[in-house]
């Protein structure tokens, strides 16, 4: 189920393997927080908030391998700078985030963190 959202064989490899840094860098990054305000700033239609928020987003989630939340982040930042709406991205940028987390929290259940 992960493996839509994460990419855990990568995101341990950037870490040399230490699934215990690995998880704790998973459970302190609260992506909720940015999506929220790159939600807010896509309502709003202001372009630089937008590619700032989702490119802080996007770099965030390529940094721990959250790979769904990195692709809608870096198709939204690529919509902000060609001056495109993306409000058509929110629900699957909400998606995302949501999975994202279940995800994480599947790979605590079953012990893989």
């Amino acid at each position: 189920m992960y493996e839509k959202y994460i990419d855990f064989e990568e995101g341990c490899k950037r870490l040399m393997n230490n699934k215990t840094l690995y998880k704790r860098l998973l459970l302190s990054h609260d992506q909720s927080n940015v999506a929220a305000a790159l939600v807010e700033a896509i309502n709003a239609g202001d372009s630089d908030e937008i590619s700032c928020a989702a490119h802080t987003l996007k770099g965030a989630a390529l940094n721990l391998s959250l790979t769904m939340v990195a692709q809608v982040s870096s198709l939204i930042e690529q919509r902000a700078k060609n001056g495109e709406a993306a409000v058509d991205l929110i629900n699957s940028l909400t998606a995302a985030t949501e999975g994202t987390s279940k995800a994480i929290q599947s790979l605590i259940d079953y012990g893989q963190l």
